[in-house]
């Protein structure tokens, strides 16, 4: 060996160091399949309350499921809050959903963070990690998928770091947001996935206040919390005046009026 070239020698050694070596695979190979997500699960927006504090104020997170044409279902659990640089972050993590006897998995593939320094400014992507580790699993506490409760399981080992967080289905609706902050008295910031694509300038939303916090308990109904009016979209992001005013505070905004067309101008 000594009387191999320097570089012959590296190689060697590179060899044998590698030798038993593997190429990466999933952390959980053979998954089983599952089912498709039932519709009333599909139709429904949902507030989430995390254990955990991800941002410094203004914390909201909500839990939304959809279909692809293939029947593929998928997640997206998104936190949105200012950081201690009192800039907008939002954490996404999305994958898909599969539904088994009595749970569904949450089975992220990909995770990543937007931010912005204003309300009204536009998100940009900031970061990406690699996520198909993160497997979450929540069971319906219910028929009408009203609350969904996390759970353990051998396959959550690495994202039982979250800790136990539930999920409340805010009101049927076409669109349902939370509110997020206040810019004034009479003006406010309502978040909620594909608000800029759903809502329109000047379109009038219905405000609620939500029982939040009342999880396995008799959940009081919503209280009609005065109406809002549209003022600009930047994204998911819903600039809104009050119109109407109410004895109580909003938590959530929402419409049920019908999606715009596709050849819609407004």
């Amino acid at each position: 060996m000594k009387h191999l070239p320097v570089y012959i020698q590296f190689f060697f050694f590179l060899h044998l160091a590698c030798a038993g070596c593997t190429p990466p695979g999933p952390p959980f190979p053979g998954l089983a399949k599952g089912e498709s997500l039932p519709a009333n699960l599909i139709s429904r927006r949902y507030v989430l309350n995390l254990p955990l504090t991800f941002h410094r104020s203004s914390q909201r997170a909500e839990l939304v499921f959809d279909q692809d044409t293939r029947g593929v279902s998928h997640f997206q659990m998104r936190i949105a809050g200012r950081n201690p640089l009192e800039s907008i972050r939002v954490r996404s993590y999305e994958g898909t959903a599969h539904r088994f006897a009595d749970s569904i998995e949450l089975r992220s593939n990909r995770c990543y963070i937007h931010g912005k320094k204003e309300w009204e400014d536009r998100l940009v992507p900031l970061e990406g990690w690699d996520c198909e580790h993160l497997i979450f699993q929540i069971l319906p506490l219910a028929a009408d998928m009203e609350m969904l409760q996390s759970v353990q399981s051998d396959h959550t080992v690495f994202a039982n770091w979250f800790g136990d967080f539930n999920a409340l289905a805010m009101p049927p609706s076409t669109f349902a947001g939370q509110v997020i902050a206040s810019l004034t008295e009479d003006r406010i910031v309502i978040w909620g996935r594909d608000g800029g694509v759903i809502l329109r300038d000047g379109q009038i939303l219905e405000g609620y206040q939500m029982d939040l916090q009342a999880f396995g308990q008799t959940r009081t109904a919503p209280k009609p919390a005065g109406t809002f009016r549209v003022i600009s979209r930047p994204g998911d992001f819903i600039i809104a005046q009050r119109e109407t005013k109410s004895n109580v505070e909003a938590n959530v905004v929402l419409t049920r009026a019908p999606k715009p067309g596709a050849g819609s101008l407004f």
